[in-house]
């Protein structure tokens, strides 16, 4: 795989993982991990983006599995924004 490639899936991987988190309120991996085909096409068309390849799904997995871990005063924070400060 190409640079550009791994940085395009990981922009879907993310807009997925924000939109699952910020949008539908799942912030459980395990919850993403048992979703059918129908509903990554759902949120894939929430997300606005194409129907994610099992290789998107699974570092969608662990972009909410890192997002469940890393804690800062009881304020989730996203490891990607860390360095930046920002809170996700």
């Amino acid at each position: 795989m190409n640079p550009y490639e791994e940085k395009r899936r990981a922009e879907k991987a993310y807009r997925l993982a924000d939109f699952l988190q910020f949008q539908v309120g799942i912030t459980d991996k395990s919850i993403v991990a048992r979703m059918n085909e129908q509903q990554w096409q759902l949120a894939a068309a929430g997300a606005g983006v194409k129907m994610p390849s099992a290789t998107t799904q699974s570092l969608v997995l662990a972009i909410l599995g890192t997002r469940e871990r890393v804690t800062c005063d009881g304020l989730r924070l996203d490891p990607y924004f860390e360095h930046r400060g920002q809170i996700a």
